[in-house]
């Protein structure tokens, strides 16, 4: 249980400051972008080694934090035009809203049940800061800096939100499941993100609560802005951009 006495420790040295708040105009990006690469090279925490069965939850989790990371390094190439990286930070909201939901209905109560109920409480507390974020960026007019330094404190958010999952809450899954537990959730976590909503709904504690009626109220909207076609969850940013090219 070296996993959970290293999330204790992380949760006792917290201070109260630390809780998200609104950043300043202006924020320094380039420093965000720092982050980013710091974030792929960490060596400590769980590393899905190269063997990993890609069906089993400790490898899905991370590659779909890998694909939104992905996704924002694209939105951030001075080399695409604003419509299509208005249409890479859509796909990016998308993805984070199925993922969180996903989280919310399948990986989170596992955590619950097979590790500590308050490390899967502390996790659905930091998605409502993202959904909060995301909420606020579907109401921006895209390419103003305000909606730029709040995508990037969106992102800064979400760095901060998955070193703790990847470094601390899926090792101490791995410690108490059998390969086939993590397979199982990997199979229900992947079935769960084909009826999630892809939008944030702060309103809502547990995203995965959503009614379908709302499920399909998203998908309206996401064909409006992708012209009909929305790219499917888990595409990488070269297919959002395909009628683009």
């Amino acid at each position: 249980m070296e996993a959970v006495a290293q999330y204790n420790e992380i949760r006792a040295g917290e201070k109260q400051e630390q809780q998200v708040e609104a950043a300043p105009a202006g924020v320094d990006e380039a420093e965000g972008d720092e982050d980013f690469e710091e974030a792929k090279e960490e060596p400590e925490g769980y590393v899905p080694p190269a063997d990993e069965d890609t069906t089993s939850i400790m490898s899905i989790v991370p590659n779909d934090h890998d694909r939104i990371k992905g996704l924002y390094r694209r939105y951030k190439d001075p080399t695409d035009t604003p419509h299509q990286r208005q249409l890479l930070a859509l796909q990016l909201l998308r993805e984070l809203a199925v993922h969180c939901a996903a989280e919310e209905a399948v990986l989170y109560p596992a955590v619950a049940e097979a590790v500590e109920e308050h490390m899967s409480e502390h996790a659905v507390d930091e998605h409502d800061s993202l959904k909060l974020f995301s909420a606020d960026l579907e109401g921006m007019t895209f390419g103003d800096q305000a909606y730029e330094d709040k995508m990037h404190q969106l992102m800064e958010t979400f760095l901060e939100h998955i070193h703790e999952e990847e470094h601390v809450m899926l090792p101490a899954l791995r410690d108490e499941l059998e390969e086939a537990q993590l397979r199982d959730l990997g199979r229900r976590f992947e079935a769960a993100k084909q009826h999630m909503p892809t939008r944030a709904h702060p309103d809502v504690k547990h995203t995965s609560h959503v009614d379908d009626a709302t499920v399909l109220r998203d998908a309206a909207k996401d064909a409006a802005q992708f012209n009909g076609t929305p790219p499917a969850i888990g595409s990488p940013s070269t297919e959002v951009l395909r009628e683009e090219q």
